[in-house]
């Protein structure tokens, strides 16, 4: 018989779950580089976020811990159908662009 342990992050699960307070937490007390969460995989916190529909976290992201907004988060956002969420990562690439140019 074997078993199989598989470890899963606590901020993977304040991302699926839905729950943005223990996320903040867990990313200001851990210092967890939110645009790498993943070392492995390179996979960022915005994606996972977006992945599972989570407004809330996504808005954390972006507002208070400036995650970077790519072409991968909005293909997503859109294969989702999640206006909402498309909307919000637009606004967010939109004010990136424009920093840029300044």
């Amino acid at each position: 018989m074997f078993i199989f342990i598989i470890y899963i992050s606590p901020l993977l699960c304040a991302t699926v779950a839905g729950m943005p307070t223990s996320f903040r937490f867990l990313l200001t007390v851990d210092g967890i580089d939110p645009n790498n969460v993943d070392k492995t995989s390179g996979v960022s916190a915005l994606w996972l976020a977006v992945m599972f529909n989570q407004y809330e976290i996504v808005s954390i992201l972006v507002d208070e811990f400036c995650c970077k907004v790519s072409a991968n988060e909005l293909d997503l956002a859109k294969r989702n159908n999640n206006e909402e969420m498309l909307s919000l990562l637009n606004k967010f690439l939109t004010n990136e662009d424009d920093e840029n140019n300044d």
